[in-house]
């Protein structure tokens, strides 16, 4: 699937901090350079501390490289706004979607004559269904796959009892001149798993972008 990146598809849209949750203001206070370089800093010079103090203690030995990779894990997650984990921490949407095309390796945006809250009801609406669950995060909506879900016949369908974990898309809505733009991310990069599952979780992730197009996109004229 190739990519397509709509010119009124917009990751720019303002936001009020203070609507947001402490949670959420706590992931984004590393967002710039400068504060994530300190907090690594801060990381090293604790580790070295640590090194040095417990030196002459061979009991305790481990402690400075378990609090390294607590520390590191721990600033992942805060620099990457938790965008690494199964499902996303609920975020403002300019925040989230720079974070999806990092995750995602597919992009693909196409207009729609509905308003964005109709747009979203109807993206929300098709995929309420059984194997199917759908989670909306500010202007965007967040879909799991269910290794059941029965949406098109997949070349690779009989690897759908081992996959382990649910595929995953996310789709944005931002207002336009004539409706709004929809700008779907799929193709999970944090998969893993046989080349067959792969294969189909990308073959589920692509039909599921198909459907989205054909219930919000514009009718072609007959």
């Amino acid at each position: 699937m190739g990519t397509e990146r709509g010119a009124e598809g917009r990751a720019d849209l303002p936001y009020d901090p203070k609507q947001l949750s402490s949670r959420q203001r706590a992931l984004l206070f590393f967002n710039t350079t400068r504060r994530k370089f300190w907090a690594g800093f801060v990381l090293v010079a604790v580790w070295f501390l640590l090194l040095v103090l417990l030196e002459d203690k061979p009991y305790l030995e481990q402690i400075p490289i378990l609090f390294l990779y607590a520390g590191i894990g721990l600033l992942w997650g805060l620099f990457s706004h938790g965008s690494g984990r199964y499902k996303p921490v609920a975020m403002p949407a300019p925040v989230m979607q720079p974070d999806a095309r990092r995750r995602f390796m597919n992009e693909e945006s196409w207009e729609s004559p509905l308003p964005p809250a109709n747009a979203m009801d109807a993206l929300t609406g098709l995929f309420g269904q059984p194997e199917v669950e759908a989670e909306v995060m500010d202007h965007s909506i967040w879909v799991q796959l269910g290794k059941n879900w029965q949406a098109a016949e997949w070349w690779h369908g009989a690897a759908a009892p081992h996959i382990k974990r649910r595929p995953a898309l996310q789709f944005f809505v931002y207002p336009s001149a004539g409706g709004s733009t929809i700008t779907a991310y799929s193709s999970d990069r944090t998969l893993g798993g046989v080349y067959d599952v792969l294969k189909l979780s990308d073959e589920m992730s692509a039909t599921a972008v198909e459907l989205a197009r054909k219930a919000t996109e514009k009718p072609s004229p007959v």
